[in-house]
């Protein structure tokens, strides 16, 4: 009995290799720029998940926009909630979305804009139940700090996507 379930794991993990599933996880970006200056003034909760996932890809964060190679200017951060659904018995909201924007320039040491004010655009939704308030804020601000991750890694993508030569 132990060989046949043995057998079968072996069978269900090779079928997921083999179709290309892969876990979740973080990847080195492929950016042509050892330097970058991150400039944010009303983003600044942002900034710290875009530097931490520039640093990551091998992209070094300095102080000065003069001694970078890329200067990447965030700005505009703003979290919206709507209403999705509510109870039609009672009245009461049953579902919200998140909408996350942030602002988005980047441009050469020389001054040549490669993003010209462009924005990242995230949404997620959550359940709300009045009797679970106090856990149903604290699920609200891990959600806006995962969007805040994944705004992160959009930016990423889209310097990758840049022609730096």
């Amino acid at each position: 009995m132990r060989a046949k379930q043995i057998w079968v794991v072996i069978v269900v993990l090779s079928l997921l290799a083999g179709c290309g599933f892969q876990l979740r996880g973080t990847r080195k970006a492929d950016i042509d720029a050892a330097t970058a200056y991150l400039q944010s003034g009303p983003a600044d909760q942002l900034l710290a998940h875009l530097r931490r996932t520039l640093a990551y890809s091998g992209v070094r964060t300095v102080s000065s926009p003069a001694k970078a190679d890329l200067v990447i200017a965030l700005g505009r951060e703003r979290i919206e909630r709507r209403v999705l659904s509510v109870d039609a018995r009672t009245g009461k909201v049953r579902e919200f979305e998140l909408d996350y924007t942030v602002g988005l320039t980047v441009r050469r040491a020389d001054g040549q804009v490669l993003v010209d004010d462009e924005s990242v655009e995230l949404q997620r939704d959550f359940t709300f139940d009045e009797t679970a308030v106090l856990g149903k804020f604290e699920e609200q601000a891990l959600l806006e700090q995962d969007i805040r991750a994944d705004a992160a890694a959009t930016i990423l993508r889209r310097l990758e996507a840049l022609n730096l030569d």
